[in-house]
């Protein structure tokens, strides 16, 4: 799509127009920053603090790569969209009774969001970041799991 640039501010936010409305961005370090026009300017400082190394490594997945982390801000919790849609696992209400940073919740749809207390904007990003992390380890262990219990599965049939 198509957008149009605008003014720069004081912090070096850039305003942008495009077809589904308007926005501003910074770009900080490897990493760009795009929020909408109605996200609370007070807050934006505190996303240039975000350390977003570890966003990387936790979503260049083989196989299933994100270039795009959309996140939603409402009344104080930070939460991750449909558009991540993760899988539910097993164990979900135990890791959540287990997790204090972050829940997983699952949707009407079947997609997997993970919310985190964003009374500190930074915090919220880095326990959802942390929040992806532990997901995906939990994945990983899940199908090495799955693998051992078939192969000797396998071996045991009547």
């Amino acid at each position: 799509s198509r957008y149009i640039l605008g003014d720069i501010n004081e912090d070096g936010w850039c305003n942008i127009t495009g077809i589904e409305g308007q926005y501003s961005y910074k770009q900080i370090g490897n990493y760009v920053i795009l929020v909408s026009k109605d996200f609370p300017s007070n807050k934006l400082k505190e996303l240039e603090e975000v350390k977003l190394e570890r966003l990387a490594e936790v979503l260049e997945k083989p196989g299933n790569v994100k270039y795009v982390l959309t996140l939603e801000l409402k009344d104080d919790t930070l939460s991750t969209t449909e558009e991540l849609c993760l899988t539910p696992f097993p164990g979900l209400d135990l890791v959540n009774d287990v997790i204090k940073d972050f829940q997983f919740e699952e949707n009407e749809n079947g997609c997997l969001s993970l919310k985190s207390d964003a009374k500190s904007l930074k915090s919220g990003i880095e326990n959802v970041i942390r929040g992806l992390s532990l997901y995906f380890k939990i994945i990983s262990e899940q199908e090495d799991i799955a693998l051992k219990v078939a192969s000797t599965f396998n071996g045991h049939q009547h």
